[in-house]
């Protein structure tokens, strides 16, 4: 059963949202009003951004996305709703319309399984990193095709770890990168998920969006681990997880399964941090 919404709870059903766009009018129309002077544009400033002369004809298409993709602003004007400003975005981020690769490039850094090298490419909306040797994918996560324009491939891998953790950022604090909505963590054992490391999955309760992050990566933004990597002259927000090897290598991690929890060292230096997490995927200092 699908679990769209069907538009039966006074919510506009999907087809019916999408078909509201099928007309290249509609989509000069929000582009026209986005790139107005603070994003407001009256009727008589959009037809002329749009060059229509029948006025009848554009009111007709600018009435079929008022109250789902735009509203007014007082007598006269028009501005984006934030359904319009979503398909603007994801028009120019290429999410629709552009597809974009790259080769490989080798990062700094080793394979936490082989000690071999480490490689980033970009294939298919999907930017990853993984072991040339012997193939250990480490991270994957999607990264929007305008992000790859402009960029030389070393800038690309830092740009999309960087991307990544703002979003999983938002994920812990239990807010849904994609939509907003609220977020639940559980904590995931090693191989549940193909050879995947030991990590936290996130679920909106209202997308059903799902992103994942080892525990590595989920303490890189904790106080304790920030404190004790910048006490000795390491900025984490400016080193990439490929560089530390907690991140993603499993001998840093022991996992109990009655009642399910886990714990993970991290070094620097001679010095050690110990964080538990408990099913909730929530950590805790303990040493």
């Amino acid at each position: 059963m699908s679990s769209l919404p069907d538009g039966t709870d006074g919510r506009l059903a999907p087809e019916a949202a999408f078909s509201l766009l099928g007309h290249e009018l509609r989509l000069e129309i929000l582009w026209a009003i986005w790139t107005a002077p603070d994003g407001t544009a009256t009727f008589s400033e959009i037809r002329d951004r749009v060059g229509v002369e029948d006025n009848g004809r554009l009111n007709y298409h600018r009435g079929e996305l008022t109250d789902h993709f735009i509203r007014r602003v007082g007598e006269e004007g028009y501005t984006l709703r934030q359904a319009g400003l979503h398909v603007i975005q994801a028009i120019h981020a290429g999410t629709f319309t552009d597809h974009a690769e790259r080769e490989r490039t080798t990062l700094d850094g080793a394979c936490g399984d082989c000690g071999g090298t480490l490689a980033f490419r970009y294939v298919d909306d999907m930017a990853n990193v993984f072991c040339v040797d012997c193939g250990r994918l480490w991270n994957e996560h999607a990264f929007p095709p305008a992000g790859v324009d402009g960029r030389t491939n070393e800038e690309l891998a830092v740009a999309h770890d960087r991307w990544e953790r703002a979003r999983l950022r938002l994920a812990a604090d239990g807010i849904c990168p994609a939509c907003g909505g609220r977020m639940t963590a559980d904590l995931i054992p090693v191989g549940h998920y193909h050879d995947y490391p030991t990590h936290v999955r996130y679920e909106c309760r209202h997308c059903t969006f799902h992103p994942r992050e080892t525990l590595g990566e989920r303490v890189l933004r904790h106080p304790a681990t920030v404190t004790l990597f910048y006490d000795h002259g390491v900025d984490l927000a400016a080193t990439p997880c490929w560089e530390l090897p907690f991140c993603f290598d499993e001998d840093y991690v022991e996992t109990e399964t009655d009642p399910l929890c886990a714990h993970i060292r991290v070094p620097c230096e001679g010095e050690e941090l110990v964080f538990a997490f408990d099913a909730d995927g929530h950590p805790t200092v303990v040493e």
